[in-house]
């Protein structure tokens, strides 16, 4: 999913209040840097944090409302899906199943889309607060063209993470890049946008409706049918796995420095550098 928002600087001294999450978010991303930024650096995200505050942001056509939902920052909320939720549509790649039990909680008819590796990993009790679970048809992938090869933008399989949900005569949609997990809503630092509109313009039976001649998010998806036990994750799959983490955050560390010198015919060479040993020069 992509969302836009168009908005004007306006000349004004006090600040639009519902831009404070979205400011907040801008702030404190550097707070979480290894190293401190560069000082150019610093003042130009201290500008972008403040002139966010006085954006006027349009609402999205169809939409009536927006709030700014960060995830993971100091001072903000941790669970952004409140309010009435009489009927939802979870659309994530990944999911774990206290999440969506916390998610389904209350409401009726609510449809679940994920991965067929990520829904192979849960029970039929995991899965029970969804009337329907659906998988993304491997036909909705992108074709093998010569232009998709040469583009790193094409992504295969689902990436989509979505909520939407029934509220009275109106219904409110989360888009961003948090994952239907308790990792996303209770560690990770995430982002999402809500929306809030009329039901029969953006609710849950409008989101799933078929018609003749277009092609809607349900002509793409495929319903999930478990086949046997429920898979568990190989252990020397977790352990490498974990190990992975591991050399992940250990590079990440080292607090790397790239140093670039010129060498023959045009060349450069790259020199990166940590705490400890250099590695090996790249060319």
């Amino acid at each position: 999913t992509v969302l836009a928002l168009d908005g004007t600087l306006v000349d004004r001294k006090n600040a639009f209040s519902v831009n404070h999450p979205l400011a907040d978010f801008v702030r404190a991303l550097p707070q979480m840097a290894l190293r401190p930024l560069e000082p150019q650096a610093q003042a130009r995200i201290d500008m972008i944090q403040d002139e966010l505050r006085r954006v006027s942001f349009e609402v999205p056509p169809g939409f009536d409302d927006m709030t700014f939902w960060p995830l993971g920052v100091p001072n903000a909320k941790r669970w952004p899906f409140t309010g009435r939720m009489s009927r939802t549509v979870v659309v994530s790649p990944f999911v774990s199943a206290a999440c969506l039990a916390r998610v389904a909680n209350g409401g009726n008819g609510n449809v679940l889309v994920s991965r067929l590796e990520s829904l192979e990993t849960l029970t039929p009790e995991d899965l029970s607060g969804f009337e329907r679970v659906y998988v993304l048809n491997p036909a909705a992938n992108v074709e093998d063209t010569e232009d998709a090869e040469n583009s790193p933008l094409v992504f295969n399989g689902l990436h989509a993470k979505l909520y939407i949900a029934d509220d009275g005569w109106n219904a409110r949609i989360w888009t961003g890049s948090a994952n239907a997990t308790d990792a996303a809503f209770d560690r990770n630092v995430e982002f999402l946008v809500e929306l809030v509109g009329k039901k029969s313009l953006c609710g849950v039976d409008t989101f799933l409706k078929q018609e003749k001649g277009k092609t809607n998010i349900m002509d793409l998806l495929l319903e999930y049918a478990p086949e046997g036990e429920t898979k568990t994750q190989d252990a020397v799959q977790q352990r490498l796995e974990e190990l992975l983490r591991d050399a992940v955050a250990g590079i990440v560390n080292q607090r790397l420095v790239a140093k670039v010198s010129t060498s023959t015919e045009g060349r450069y060479s790259v020199t990166l550098c940590g705490s400890t040993e250099p590695s090996p020069a790249l060319s």
